[in-house]
């Protein structure tokens, strides 16, 4: 027997450090970083990922042993450890957050609690109560049963009463059983061949089928087929082909012997048809040529580089070149979009050059489709120079080539910065400016835009920043170098970018040109685009019918009883909606307050914009994008596809609209409020409303046609208009950079938002007070509040929030330090251990 071996594991709890536990013999050559395994917690046992090799005893203290290794291969490779290490410091989370953010779930493991009968045959047994007695009969009967099966519910205390009364006279025991957790089964898709979309030859195909059933299910996967992609060959599930009423198992067998339908895999993340004809690259501008060549020299110079190109210069196209490059050299793409609405016109353009290469992964997929491309990315991906040798052994680590291929090309959201890689070659972050790159809640709360250049370092990759609107931070770095910059200043082909006009609106309404929430010139800039042909996109940043219920003799509001929020009526179901907690409630009738009749709905949601327009332009064909319209799977890709395929020619949405869609018939963009997007509390909210005006307004004329943006406001005076109008991100910077230096906002300085909450107001005071003055004790006046942040209540608990305001010339690392330690002190004080505390670094 050798030398006793420690390691350090991170369970998937919010425990401040690992666990140290002791190597049995047999497993020592086994073990290295990364591996899922098997240990006891307590009178538990839990899966863990193993943190450190070698690491010290505990002394004197006698030291738990691992029980098993659960995976023959590490689940986490190295790179993602030291990701995970990075962002646990910098963001002031738990290791243990890192593994339930990174693993999909097929890849974890659930507890069971088994009762098991002690004897065969029950010995002479004394009288027992009748539940106990009832209890026993059933384990006997069976042997074994899971704890749930034996409680009517759960932690029920009769029943828990019942079976320590049993355990107790040792004739049941309670065992614990791991098991990994199960995931629902893979969907199928379908593809209709490419052949017949690219003929467009549906008359004749349906014609020659005599089925009904047939001709109708192949007529409907084709109509979809043009709204998810045409020529890039979407996948349909079969799950949609049954759900639409005239497909059954046996019709799908049949057009698929036919093949007039492709099974492809039985996972969408990232199979598409083994035949699928790739097309080639398009040619590049001379512009795009000269933006490619500077990215190349700056991407050996840089580990960052920001493209600042205007919207619709072709940024895509050049990210193409970049992507066949990196492949031609074995190398992985991460692809990161801000919203996963995006994905399927970007999946479209990715897999009609790249096929089956192109891998997706995001949040809406299915656990099972979810853990089969982390499993590809693990195991297939090759492996990796960060890849340390197994403790103790000579033995090399297998090589991968026999092992399922993973894909070359991961599109994704935020979260794919957490996945395995191997052997990447080029992060792009696509959009970076978007504030949703930033993960709310729960821990971790990081930055995607971040973590990835931090990912990219960790690869010794370049990262590439790519948008129209970039973030002031990312402007900055790269005007002092920190950061590679190349500009595309014109527009792709022959389209410029399109001209942009003011609509006054105190003017117009005195002059009784407005209609609704319409101005007449809007109106009929709406009508002219629809007469000639084109389409239209108007924003609006609110959701549902009208964000007020208000009555107009005493001003009362529907409000959440929840949360200190109004009720927002969504004419879809009639009802009041809160959108923080879900609560619904139906319309009054008269108000509580001074049960008058004179209740009226106030303000403007985008249900809203397509009644009155729909009124007011009959001949409209009205679409919305926004996040009642998009739930589901498909929710946002049939609307987009109905809006590409020429069914909409009028698309009304919130910011989802302006984030990087491409539509090649828009001429008219509307903004209807423009100045609700300036009035946020927020040092953010000028930079915020310049990028969505300037980011929805770029949807208008991306082709030859020049296309209009319509302004609506009270205040055209305002500078951010004139921006806008000038299409001068410069202008907008120049003014913003010295309003944040002034003020010492970010980039010259960190903020640290520290947030408390409680059920019980004097609870969440007396904590927010106590932890306020701890750091303040070392901190200053880096410290702000404790106040009540704009939502003072949600959910049932009241909030109280503290700011730290940290200079550059302090360390952000020992501030960290200093709040974990007054963190620790605050909740040790009395009536303070119940307070949630969450603490999010660099809030957006």
């Amino acid at each position: 027997m050798g030398s006793p071996l420690y390691i350090s594991v991170v369970l998937p709890l919010a425990l401040s450090t690992p666990y140290t536990y002791a190597v049995p013999e047999e497993l020592k050559r086994l073990m290295v970083r990364g591996l899922q395994v098997l240990v006891p917690l307590g009178e538990r046992l839990q899966a863990g990922i193993v943190w450190q090799v070698g690491v010290n005893g505990l002394g004197s203290r006698t030291v738990r042993k691992v029980q098993a290794i659960l995976d023959p291969t590490p689940v986490v490779l190295e790179g993602q450890l030291q990701l995970w290490e990075w962002m646990a410091e910098y963001y002031c989370c738990t290791l243990g957050d890192m593994v339930r953010a990174t693993l999909p779930a097929g890849l974890r493991y659930d507890r069971d609690a088994y009762v098991c009968a002690c004897y065969p045959e029950l010995p002479p047994l004394p009288s027992m109560p009748f539940l106990a007695k009832e209890m026993l009969g059933r384990v006997q009967l069976a042997k074994e049963l899971k704890l749930e099966l034996l409680l009517p519910v759960k932690g029920d205390r009769d029943h828990m009463k019942a079976l320590k009364y049993l355990m107790d006279l040792g004739l049941v025991a309670l065992e614990e059983r791991i098991r990994r957790k199960s995931v629902p089964r893979a969907k199928i898709y379908y593809q209709v061949p490419r052949n017949y979309l690219e003929k467009g030859g549906l008359k004749e195909v349906v014609q020659s089928i005599k089925h009904i059933g047939q001709r109708r299910t192949f007529a409907y996967a084709f109509s979809r087929s043009l709204e998810m992609g045409g020529a890039a060959v979407a996948s349909i599930s079969r799950a949609e082909l049954l759900a639409q009423g005239q497909a059954t198992p046996g019709i799908l067998s049949a057009l698929e012997k036919k093949g007039l339908l492709l099974r492809t895999s039985t996972d969408s993340a990232f199979y598409t048809a083994d035949n699928e004809e790739l097309g080639p690259l398009t040619q590049l501008s001379e512009p795009q040529q000269q933006a490619l060549e500077q990215l190349q020299a700056s991407m050996r110079t840089h580990g960052v580089t920001l493209l600042h190109g205007v919207t619709g210069s072709g940024k895509t196209e050049i990210y193409i070149h970049l992507i066949a490059k990196t492949l031609a050299q074995g190398k992985q793409v991460l692809y990161l979009l801000p919203e996963i609405a995006l994905t399927e016109q970007i999946i479209g353009r990715l897999r009609a050059v790249f096929g089956a290469r192109v891998g997706v992964y995001h949040s809406r997929l299915s656990d099972s489709e979810r853990t089969s491309l982390y499993n590809a990315l693990r195991v297939g991906g090759g492996q990796s120079s960060l890849t340390p040798e197994p403790h103790g052994s000579s033995l090399t680590v297998p090589e991968t080539s026999s092992s399922p291929k993973g894909p070359d090309i991961i599109l994704c959201a935020r979260s794919g910065v957490l996945l395995p890689f191997s052997r990447l070659g080029l992060v792009i972050v696509d959009e970076e400016h978007e504030m949703s790159f930033k993960q709310a809640s729960p821990a971790p709360r990081y930055h995607g835009r971040n973590a990835a250049i931090v990912l990219g370092r960790l690869h010794g990759v370049p990262v590439l920043l790519g948008t129209a609107t970039p973030a002031v931070e990312s402007y900055r770095n790269a005007l002092e170098g920190k950061y590679g910059l190349v500009e595309l200043t014109g527009r792709f082909g022959l389209s410029v970018l399109p001209e942009v006009e003011l609509v006054d609106m105190a003017e117009a309404r005195a002059k009784n040109l407005v209609r609704g929430h319409f101005s007449v010139a809007l109106l009929n800039a709406v009508e002219q685009a629809l007469r000639d042909n084109y389409q239209v996109i108007l924003f609006q940043n609110r959701r549902g019918y009208a964000p007020y219920y208000q009555c107009a003799d005493c001003g009362w509001v529907a409000t959440c009883p929840n949360c200190d929020v109004s009720l927002t009526y969504h004419r879809t179901d009639n009802a009041l909606h809160c959108h923080y907690c879900g609560h619904a409630a139906p319309l009054p009738l008269e108000c509580p307050e001074c049960h008058q009749h004179s209740l009226h709905l106030q303000g403007l949601g985008t249900q809203r914009v397509e009644e009155e327009l729909s009124q007011l332009l009959p001949m409209a064909s009205v679409g919305r994008l926004d996040l009642d319209t998009t739930k589901g799977v498909d929710g946002a890709q049939r609307v987009i596809g109905q809006f590409s395929d020429g069914e909409i020619n009028v698309l009304i949405g919130t910011q989802m609209v302006a984030k990087g869609l491409d539509f090649s018939r828009v001429r008219l963009v509307g903004i209807l409020n423009a100045d609700a997007l300036i009035r946020m509390p927020d040092f953010r909210a000028t930079e915020r409303a310049f990028q969505l005006m300037a980011q929805v307004g770029g949807r208008a004329g991306r082709r030859e046609t020049l296309g209009r943006v319509l302004i609506q406001t009270q205040r055209p005076e305002q500078p951010i208009f004139t921006w806008v109008a000038q299409h001068s991100y410069t202008s907008f910077y120049q003014s913003t950079i010295a309003e944040r230096e002034a003020l010492g906002y970010p980039p010259f300085g960190h903020l640290v938002a520290i947030m408390l909450r409680h059920g019980k107001q004097e609870r969440v005071d007396s904590a927010a007070a106590c932890l306020a003055a701890h750091l303040r004790q070392q901190l200053g006046d880096m410290v702000l509040g404790p106040q009540a942040p704009l939502l003072a209540r949600v959910c049932r608990e009241f909030q109280m929030q503290i700011l730290l305001k940290v200079p550059l010339a302090k360390s952000l690392v020992a501030v960290r330090g200093i709040l974990q330690q007054a963190i620790i002190s605050t909740r040790a004080q009395r009536g303070c251990s119940t307070v949630k505390i969450t603490v999010d670094v660099d809030p957006v």
